[in-house]
């Protein structure tokens, strides 16, 4: 497996520690490269940027998730945001390359925003959430422009790690 992804997989406690929680809500940041740089000269490689943007009201569920990402893989780039409009602004200064969207959210509809951001042309990865498993919404996810749907009451938070660890790996591998 590329050392990359690696990296990205890796967790413990020591790195964990590492990560520092900026002022803003719900924006983590992390270190720029990877351990094992000595100072001595060595060849050094940056840290590949990979950024998930969560778009979720739900402010406990949008916490948790963002925490366990930041927890099971430290070198992300993890951003959050409670609002489609909130969302926008993010999603232009940052350039995500995985999106979680809520399908229902206070000023829109998760779908809509989907669909906006792939006709702008933007081609990060996007996975729906929504509290309701019924087919007619998973065809509809696929249908705005979704990668992946996922049911907030019955996904483990394994799958989620597997499904962004697939997602990683198809960007630096």
């Amino acid at each position: 497996m590329d050392s990359r992804v690696q990296w990205y997989r890796r967790l413990g406690t020591a790195e964990v520690s590492k990560h520092r929680r900026d002022g803003m809500a719900g924006e983590a940041t992390s270190p720029g490269a990877e351990p094992g740089q000595d100072g001595s000269g060595s060849q050094s490689h940056e840290r590949p940027e990979f950024r998930i943007l969560i778009v979720e009201d739900n402010r406990s569920f949008r916490e948790a998730l963002g925490a366990g990402l930041q927890a099971h893989f430290p070198n992300l780039n993890v951003t959050m945001a409670g609002r489609i409009q909130e969302a926008r602004a993010k999603l232009q200064s940052m350039q995500p390359d995985l999106m979680f969207i809520d399908m229902r959210l206070p000023d829109g509809n998760g779908l809509d925003f989907t669909r906006s951001i792939r006709a702008a042309g933007n081609k990060c990865v996007i996975i729906v959430l929504t509290s309701h498993d019924l087919p007619e919404y998973r065809i509809a996810a696929s249908s705005s422009g979704a990668n992946h749907f996922m049911t907030k009451g019955s996904v483990h938070i394994n799958e989620i790690f597997a499904v962004v660890e697939s997602f990683i790996a198809l960007r630096f591998g």
